[in-house]
């Protein structure tokens, strides 16, 4: 007799239960395949060039060590284990350690400091502003235009204005960001920042606005908040229409923008 099993397209843990499952199936494989279980292998003794090596040892123990763990452990069960590990990593600190490849090595330019260590660290930098800013705010780039998809949860505003205040205070050309009343809250879904100075112009363009949420904006941003860990087939599609959405709408104002920045760029080039 053959069983149906209809999963909930918006629900998430079956999705995390089968990818679980999946994870245990190639532990097991892996595992047979060290052991070479096959009936010649079980009906005679092992010859020498068919012993388990050292490493394959190690790592039949290790997944003998990880079925014994996880079988029949409930899903919570297998969450806090998560918790526990991601606690100790911080305790130990060791994510954002990458291998240092400029290690020992002669190059031009490049601060001894960073030659002289095994291992680099890096931190996130959202920690100061969530949005990639600054990587092209560099004045070697002499940066023109700078399109901004913002998809921040609450304040689709907050990166914009953070990078204008920080940029004044360490004397970075940025264009002043000043937002009409009222669309703070209800914003639209295409704006420009320009001045006359040598700033870039930025277009910033929010994931959720009030053009295509039509009032239903915090409900949008609910649906896709930060800490969800996985979404259905439906949220990944309704959510790729959505942006999608904000960039072919726009598609005149932004070749518009474009083209008046390359004229610009042209003219104050013949001036030089």
């Amino acid at each position: 007799m053959k069983e149906t099993v209809q999963e909930n397209p918006t629900s998430q843990t079956p999705a995390v239960e089968k990818g679980f499952q999946e994870l245990l199936r190639l532990v097991e494989l892996n595992r047979h395949r060290l052991r070479e279980e096959n009936t010649e292998g079980r009906s005679g003794s092992r010859s020498p060039e068919n012993q388990i090596s050292e490493t394959d040892a190690v790592t039949l123990t290790a997944c003998s060590s990880c079925l014994v763990m996880f079988k029949g452990q409930s899903f919570w069960d297998k969450l806090w284990i998560t918790v526990i590990r991601s606690i100790e990593d911080v305790l130990h600190w060791i994510w954002g350690k990458t291998y240092n490849y400029l290690n020992e090595m002669s190059v031009k330019d490049v601060d001894p400091s960073v030659l002289l260590s095994e291992t680099r660290e890096y931190e996130d930098a959202a920690v100061i502003l969530n949005a990639p800013y600054f990587s092209v705010l560099r004045k070697e780039r002499d940066i023109d235009l700078i399109i901004s998809l913002d998809f921040s949860e609450i304040d689709p505003f907050k990166t914009v204005f953070t990078a204008a205040e920080i940029c004044k205070d360490l004397q970075i050309p940025f264009p002043e960001v000043v937002l009409p009343p009222g669309e703070k809250t209800k914003p639209k879904d295409f704006y420009v920042f320009k001045d006359n100075t040598k700033a870039p112009t930025v277009i910033h363009i929010p994931l959720f606005n009030d053009i295509y949420c039509k009032g239903e904006i915090e409900k949008w941003r609910k649906r896709y908040a930060t800490m969800r860990m996985n979404y259905s087939h439906n949220d990944i599609k309704d959510l790729l229409e959505k942006s999608g959405s904000n960039i072919q709408n726009n598609k005149e104002n932004l070749l518009k923008d474009i083209s008046c920045i390359i004229r610009q760029k042209k003219s104050s080039t013949n001036l030089d």
